[in-house]
């Protein structure tokens, strides 16, 4: 917890102590203001979990499902997960308290007779409204005609009262459908007769009218002719309308009436701590992807505090990347570092594989960030840094200048560091995505995410397939020196002749670097993994890449587009180029 949330809390009347986990993170209730008040549920008691690895009594985390070991804290009430920084309860709150899980995850703890809590997090600050305790709290009934649906197009399940109205607009690809067979059998029935009585009546008149000369006759034969062009038209459309599976009535209103919230899980997702990972069908992780997250040594505590005190945020946290123990840990012969994320830590688009905050206005940039964000990486000593920032379409130049500012103070303060920057499409901006092109990096980077036909219900809708292409295409052009970088994330149901499609796009827009990895969902709120693929399967994926004439490829489960795996090679590319860019201007 930073100093910041920490003061923040204090001044509201809050104990919170985050070197201790056996101090509750809530002891007070906080006054607040109503603004932004929000009603949520207790946080159900848990009791001890018998799942144990490599020996140790663990529990599993209710944010982001990670394995914790408590042997060394199983008097204390919650323990912190290493990999979310989130606290998870490993026994009963005590006498006379509860626990209460936050929309933005940060579980507090109040009094039984508490009506309200305060959130202390600094951006949050949710005034939750709770709920009278009661023992025998009825279940209500679920709203009649309300029924699960799943989608057609992206097949995920969501809610939908069929009495209202037959077609459906899925909430997660934004599609419309129909909710089951029989409304579109009827309407196109109706439809197609209506167009055919339609279609006889017009030829009728026409027929009877044909030799009479009169305005009220020409009227009449556009009318009935609209009328069945019209018909025909509706027809068409309820015949070409896509079926969406009914796979039955819904139960329990509770389901119906959990909030879809912009900047994380809803809250039934932190109720039940026994739900297992193959529930819903979530698929088990496979032994190759498994990792040791219980081993937190000091170089990554004393980067993460240098950044708390630098105000940054890094994408390594937000997204929950597998590789943050690797990276922030360093090694005997490289520096410990971090993906830094410019712009804040909330982005202005929801993409349904991304665990980052999302808002519409997340607020005014942080003047400060870029040269923090400089002294950062001159205290690293790194000669390679990797930028990437959230999309930011509130502002006028998508924050294209306040990155080109950021690299500009980092060319600066170190000189001959090299800078990757992964930045969004700007909307497709080209004078903003120039901006980044000249500001004096080595690579740009912009992610295409997934092939073709996933990208509508994989990434925002303001998130374009050919966009991206187009910013990738036009940012090598305004500048020719730079090495392009893209990645694409496998086991979202796409076919491999759709990869190599997507990789061939990539290179006819002049891509030279490539990473392709798995997905992994973040949290259960997030598009579920449809396959697991093999290490094997992507080293057949790079050297077909490697055929295609792309300069570099990390390939690989847990390859991701900020990993340090290709920065070697990279540095030797730049460095050559630079090298025959100073000799073709001593020549001329």
């Amino acid at each position: 917890m930073s100093q910041e949330e920490n003061s923040q809390a204090q001044s509201d009347g809050v104990i919170m102590n985050p070197d201790d986990s056996r101090q509750p993170l809530l002891q007070n209730e906080c006054a607040g203001e109503e603004n932004g008040a929000f009603h949520t549920v207790d946080e159900e008691q848990h009791h001890e979990s018998d799942t144990r690895v490599n020996g140790m009594p663990t529990v599993l985390c209710r944010v982001c499902e990670n394995n914790i070991p408590y042997d060394k804290n199983s008097m204390q009430h919650v323990v912190r997960c290493s990999q979310c920084n989130e606290a998870t309860p490993i026994r009963g709150p005590p006498s006379g308290k509860k626990f209460v899980r936050c929309p933005c995850n940060c579980l507090l703890i109040c009094k039984v007779s508490s009506n309200r809590i305060a959130c202390p997090r600094q951006h949050c600050g949710r005034v939750i409204i709770l709920q009278p305790p009661s023992n025998h709290a009825p279940t209500a009934p679920a709203p009649a005609g309300t029924a699960r649906v799943q989608c057609f197009y992206c097949e995920e399940v969501f809610m939908f009262n069929t009495l209202a109205n037959c077609i459906a607009r899925c909430p997660h690809c934004q599609k419309r459908s129909s909710v089951g067979a029989n409304y579109v059998r009827v309407r196109s029935f109706s439809y197609f007769f209506g167009a055919l009585i339609a279609l006889l009546t017009t030829i009728c008149v026409i027929v009877a009218t044909v030799g009479k000369s009169s305005f009220i006759f020409y009227m009449i034969w556009v009318v009935l002719a609209g009328v069945t062009i019209f018909f025909a038209y509706r027809f068409y459309y309820f015949i070409t309308l896509k079926i969406s599976k009914v796979l039955g009535p819904l139960t329990s209103s509770l389901i119906l009436a959990r909030p879809a919230l912009p900047d994380g899980p809803s809250l039934s997702d932190f109720v039940n701590g026994n739900v297992k990972k193959t529930r819903n069908g979530r698929l088990r992780l496979p032994e190759w992807l498994k990792r040791d997250m219980t081993q937190v040594d000091q170089k990554q505590l004393k980067l993460k505090k240098q950044l708390r005190g630098l105000k940054l945020a890094t994408v390594c946290e937000e997204a929950r990347c597998p590789n943050i123990g690797e990276c922030w840990g360093g090694g005997e012969d490289v520096p410990s570092t971090a993906t830094i994320m410019l712009m804040g830590d909330t982005c202005t688009r929801g993409c349904r594989f991304c665990s980052v905050k999302t808002a519409r206005s997340p607020g005014a940039l942080d003047p400060d960030e870029p040269l923090n964000t400089a002294k950062a990486v001159a205290s690293w000593g790194v000669d390679y840094i990797v930028l990437t920032s959230v999309d930011r379409d509130d502002l006028l130049d998508g924050g294209a200048s306040h990155i080109a500012q950021t690299i500009s103070h980092l060319k600066r303060e170190c000189p001959k560091v090299l800078v990757e920057a992964l930045v969004p499409d700007f909307s497709g901006k080209p004078d903003c995505i120039e901006i980044v092109a000249h500001s004096g990096l080595e690579v740009y980077a912009h992610n295409i995410e997934t092939v073709r036909r996933l990208t509508p219900g994989v990434r925002d809708p303001r998130a374009k397939y050919d966009q991206s292409l187009k910013a990738l295409e036009h940012a090598k052009k305004a500048n020719p020196l730079l090495i392009t970088k893209s990645s694409i994330m496998l086991g979202l149901g796409e076919t491999e002749s759709e990869i190599l499609e997507t990789m061939r796009d990539l290179k006819d827009v002049g891509v030279e670097a490539l990473t392709l990895g798995q997905y992994m969902q973040p949290t259960k709120r997030h598009l579920l993994v449809k396959d697991w693929v093999t290490p094997e399967r992507f080293d057949e994926l790079k050297k077909m890449g490697d055929e295609m004439g792309f300069l570099y490829i990390a390939s690989g489960p847990l390859v991701r587009s900020s990993y340090r795996a290709g920065e070697f090679y990279l540095k030797n590319i730049i460095n050559r180029r630079q090298n025959e860019q100073k000799v073709l201007n001593v020549s001329v």
